[in-house]
Formats: structure tokens, sequence, C-alpha cells
């Protein structure tokens, strides 16, 4: 009976809201489900911010595993498996650390179809050591080496073409089905990257444009995020409005008058310059925009 590595963090629990949340928070970007690939990722925030990303991810490891939801389809999956093939969970996370990779499957009553639970930090090395056929991993910095073939889980909805040595599965029904009629092939050894195959897509190499709307799941994700963003200017206008009431009392109090044009003139240049360096030249709009925000203010002044 063949054995199936399976990875916990991001293969079995989805960890995509936590990290889109803090994308969004921490780092300015808005990203898609598809887009908390690690490499992808990596593109897109850049190398310093994904470290601080996984800093914070292992500062607080515990209560994002627990609190995590399992990626759809992956208890049936898993029962299916077991009965035609060894599973054993193979996570990078230290001994220390697999009380909550084991106290999150027993939550959901997936503890027993596993013959085993292995922490390691060469995956490559522990597939060897327990004769691993397929590793099933959302992370295919993990690839490189593999003495088995590998299943590449990535919930997306365009993915890269598969190869002799890596399959991909867009969700835990892809994952099924390669896993039971992609068996042991006739080499012993399967690398992920080498430049002798122009198939293989190497680290870097973007196949997940930020912002790319392909399918309705999508485009619900991009109206959702304009609706946050929205209401994020209606928050920011109102709070801004708050502060034309006591620049309306300073002004009563001391004489001051209402309007200061060149002040007015100079902070829309200077907005539209912001805009500029945002990658968006239209100073027409900024100044039509900020007109009207200017003579809100000048009402809520006069109450």
């Amino acid at each position: 009976m063949d054995r199936i590595g399976i990875d916990f963090d991001g293969t079995i629990t989805n960890h995509q809201k936590w990290k889109k949340d803090w994308a969004s928070m921490n780092a300015g970007w808005l990203l898609f489900g598809h887009q908390t690939e690690t490499t992808e990722m990596i593109n897109i925030i850049g190398e310093e911010n994904y470290a601080r990303l996984k800093e914070e991810l292992i500062a607080n490891n515990e209560e994002i595993a627990l609190n995590a939801e399992l990626h759809p389809q992956v208890e049936e999956t898993l029962r299916r498996l077991a009965q035609q093939k060894e599973l054993y969970l193979i996570t990078k996370r230290p001994p220390c650390r697999l009380g909550f990779a084991e106290q999150k499957l027993a939550m959901h009553g997936l503890t027993k179809y596993f013959k085993d639970i292995v922490g390691a930090e060469d995956k490559s090395e522990a597939c060897k050591k327990l004769d691993i056929a397929c590793l099933v991993d959302d992370d295919r910095r993990h690839f490189p080496g593999l003495p088995c073939k590998a299943i590449w889980f990535v919930p997306a909805t365009t993915v890269p073409e598969d190869t002799s040595r890596v399959r991909v599965a867009t969700d835990w029904e892809g994952v099924h089905t390669l896993a039971r009629t992609w068996g042991r092939g006739p080499q012993p050894a399967y690398r992920w990257l080498h430049e002798s195959d122009p198939s293989v897509i190497p680290p870097g190499d973007s196949f997940l444009r930020p912002y790319a709307v392909r399918t309705e799941m999508d485009l619900q994700e991009a109206r959702t995020a304009l609706d946050k963003l929205d209401t994020e200017i209606l928050q920011t206008l109102a709070k801004r409005y708050e502060l034309a009431k006591p620049i309306a009392e300073y002004k009563t109090e001391h004489g001051l008058p209402t309007e200061d044009k060149e002040r007015e003139f100079a902070m829309i240049k200077k907005r539209a310059e912001q805009f500029k360096e945002l990658g968006f030249d239209d100073p027409q709009f900024i100044q039509k925009l900020f007109e009207l925000i200017l003579e809100k203010s000048k009402q809520e002044q006069h109450g």
C-alpha cells in the first residue's frame, strides 16, 4: 500500500483569510484567496513583508491554527484515501508545536485517518525515511529534491500545467483523484526544478497576477473588497467633517475668514501629486473631488 504524505498548514487548514487580512492591514495589498500561495504572495507583497507575516504567524501559531477553517472536502477525502493508502501528516512544525496540529485534527475527528504525525524541518528527508510515494503540499518550495512525486495543492482558478514530476490539484477532490490514480513512477527521485525542463515554473515566476478576476468567486471577492473600501472612504470623510467643527470655532473666536484660497490651492496640488505617485495621473479629477470635499467642510463649519 502506497504511503501519502500530507502537509498541515495551508493544505488541511485554510489560512487564506488570515493571510489576506494581514496583507491588507500591514502591507496595503488586497489579495484574492488564490494569491496567498507562498511563492505568489512573496512576489506580490515582497520578501520583507512576508518575513513579517511569517514571524507573526509563528508567534500566534496556536491561536491561528485552532481558529482556521478546514478546506472544503478535507474530511471526506481523507476518509476515502485512508481506505486505499497509508496517510502521514508531514509538517515543518517542530516537535514542541506538533500538539497544535494534533489538537486541530482531533477537533474535527481526523486523527484516525493518519498512521503518524511527523514534524520535520526537511520534508525531503522525512519522505525518504518514511518511503512516501507522494507528498501533498501547498508550498512548492518543499518540492526540490523530493524522493517522490508531489501534488501541489493550489486553491486557484488558473494553474500551471502538470509535469511528469508534479501534478496540480485545485481542491481536495482533485487531491483524491490524483493520489488514488497516480501511482509510483519508474524513477526513484523527482525534481521540481531542472534547467533542462522548460515546462517547470521556477520560484518567482508569477502565474496568478494581482487583482485577476477569472470566476464568479473572484468577482464576488472583488466586489466585497470594493464594498469594504467604500465603507472606509465614508468613515474617513465623516472623520474629516468632524474636524471641521473645532476649526470653525477657532476661526470664529479669532476673527479668521472661513476660506483660505491659497492653502486650498496648495493642498489640492499636493493631493494630485500624491495620487500620481500612486499610479494615477489625473489632476482634474483630484481638483473636482477636493472642491466637493472642501465645500462640504465649509458647510459643516457654518453649521
